[in-house]
C-alpha cells in the first residue's frame, strides 16, 4: 500500500480492493486484543439488529459510492 507521495496519504479518497486487504492483513497479524468493537450495517438491516449482539455498537447507514 502506498499513499499519495512520500509523506502523505489522501484520507478522504477512494480506498482500493488492494489497499483494503493490506489493512485489513495489517491488522490481523497484530496481537493487541479487541477492547471495543463497532460495525456499520446499511440502514436496510436495522430490522435484523436483534441479531448482531457481539458488537459494542452498530451504526446504521448508507455508503458513499
Amino acid at each position: 500500500m502506498s499513499g499519495t507521495s512520500e509523506n502523505s496519504f489522501k484520507p478522504t479518497g477512494k480506498l482500493s480492493d488492494k489497499s483494503a486487504k493490506v489493512i485489513l492483513n495489517r491488522i490481523a497479524k497484530l496481537e493487541i486484543p479487541l477492547k471495543w468493537q463497532h460495525v456499520c450495517y446499511a440502514i436496510n438491516s436495522s430490522s435484523q439488529m436483534d441479531k448482531i449482539k457481539e458488537y459494542d455498537a452498530i451504526s446504521f447507514g448508507w455508503g458513499n459510492y
